[in-house]
């Protein structure tokens, strides 16, 4: 598990975004602040007044240069490829099997949430090849 913290501007349209069409549980909060259940995986937003919505950048193979994401099993992906889709929230990047074929083959999607953040979900049939090495 791990945890990440960054600014957000809104942070009622965050809170929506992310319990609403991601599935985040609410735990501690405050009036400028929320911690998020994502997957077992604490994201904290803090609400900045300053700060200003992101652009993504894209760098080779047209990925998000920023970026953060979660690894799923691949039934847990696909329930939430088909949460998102049926609530007409649109992809970043489409979903599409990345690797296929080979050791690290997975499913992948991103998706921006309200303050420019891309996000991927990544799923996997088998977690145990999530770090597997390269083939040669």
């Amino acid at each position: 598990m791990f945890h990440l913290a960054f600014p957000v501007q809104n942070l009622n349209e965050t809170i929506d975004f992310y319990t609403l069409i991601l599935g985040a549980k609410i735990g501690r909060s405050s009036s400028n602040w929320v911690d998020f259940d994502l997957y077992n995986n604490q994201i904290t937003v803090h609400q900045d007044v300053n700060f200003k919505k992101l652009i993504p950048v894209f760098g080779a193979e047209d990925i998000p240069v920023n970026h953060f994401g979660i690894i799923l099993t691949f039934s847990d992906w696909q329930k939430l490829k088909e949460g998102i889709t049926k609530k007409n929230i649109p992809f970043l990047i489409a979903p599409k099997i990345v690797f296929e074929g080979k050791t690290g083959e997975q499913y992948s999607f991103f998706v921006e949430d309200p303050n420019g953040y891309a996000i991927e979900f990544k799923g996997f049939a088998d977690l145990k090849k999530v770090f597997a090495p390269n083939e040669s």
